[in-house]
């Protein structure tokens, strides 16, 4: 099985910068050099509590796949406002949401060898999961492949805003937006798993891609279990 959890940066600079390193090379591998110029996130977003990583742990301790959360605020634009320098609409909708706190869903990729069994949507689901805590009540997603596992998640397509062509001509991308704390409009099964991640306290959550559904991939280890595990980054 393999553990999906979130970085301590501070503890384990070593698995963000693997993360980065895999993320670029994923993006590298398909030619988007768009999105490659993104993958490089400052110092100073990651120690301060703007970026926050999600990761899946092979039980070699590998990471097999990630994503990030970018949490908006004055000094640190998400990653679809400076990937869209110039687009107006897009920055007086973000800063209409602001005081309600606004994140984005970003940085997203996966090892070949976990591709197209689930994994993608299990990131997601965490990355869900964890936003209200961090004082956000408006998440945001911007792809072009929306359709395979963010609508499950309750995300809503921005046809206001329409498609954007990026990271090039070859893509049309989306704005989407979903409440993290409510989950209107998502999948049963996706709501069931996220609350399971939200109310997990610490317990390990791990991921078998053997089975179909999404709630039977899911596993909470039990608190008997767990105390006999050391957890990653910790003697």
């Amino acid at each position: 099985m393999y553990e999906i959890r979130r970085i301590n940066p501070r503890t384990e600079p070593r698995l963000v910068d693997e993360f980065q390193t895999k993320q670029r090379r994923c993006y590298e591998r398909y030619e988007v050099q768009n999105a490659v110029n993104q993958v490089a996130i400052p110092r100073k977003a990651i120690l301060d509590g703007t970026v926050h990583f999600i990761v899946a742990v092979a039980p070699s301790g590998e990471l097999v796949g990630g994503t990030r959360i970018h949490v908006r605020r004055p000094d640190s634009p998400l990653p679809m406002e400076r990937a869209l320098l110039h687009d107006d609409r897009l920055r007086a909708a973000l800063d209409r949401l602001q005081p309600q706190g606004v994140a984005e869903y970003a940085g997203l990729w996966a090892l070949p060898s976990v591709r197209g069994v689930g994994l993608s949507g299990v990131l997601s689901c965490l990355a869900v999961a964890i936003t209200p805590s961090l004082g956000v009540k408006h998440g945001c997603g911007f792809t072009h492949h929306h359709l395979l596992f963010w609508t499950p998640l309750g995300f809503r397509l921005d046809e206001k805003l329409g498609f954007f062509a990026y990271p090039d001509e070859r893509y049309q991308s989306y704005v989407l937006w979903v409440d993290p704390k409510d989950l209107r409009g998502a999948d049963p099964a996706y709501i069931k798993v996220v609350h399971d991640m939200r109310t997990a306290q610490g317990r390990r959550i791990l991921w078998s891609p053997q089975n179909e559904s999404i709630t039977q991939q899911i596993h909470i280890e039990d608190a008997v279990a767990l105390s006999a595990v050391a957890l990653p980054g910790q003697p």
